[in-house]
């Protein structure tokens, strides 16, 4: 898994094949405690890597959507990232 950033200014995530189930449990705990919700639902193969993902970002209170997949994202074929930085005391997706 690539470095990934978990801060109170910015989240900077990059999901791929080699992700265990243990960093994304690490990573919803850090979103957590920086105000943000994320639910995910990983795809494995028989070896246990992340094939594919689905996922969804909202505020931990009033769970105001943050950004999500709008599908099931094939790790296979690249890497899932999420980008999401504070504007005026909010995240807010970065392209």
């Amino acid at each position: 898994m690539a470095q990934n950033i978990v801060s109170s200014n910015e989240v900077n995530l990059t999901l791929s094949t080699s992700t265990t189930r243990e960093q994304l449990f690490q990573l919803r705990s850090e979103m957590i405690a920086q105000g943000l919700d994320f639910q995910y639902t990983p795809q494995f193969d028989a070896n246990r890597a992340l094939i594919g993902i689905t996922y969804s970002v909202r505020t931990t209170t009033g769970g105001v959507v943050v950004c999500q997949s709008n599908n099931n994202v094939n790790l296979t074929a690249s890497a899932a990232h999420i980008h999401l930085v504070k504007q005026n005391g909010k995240f807010v997706e970065q392209n």
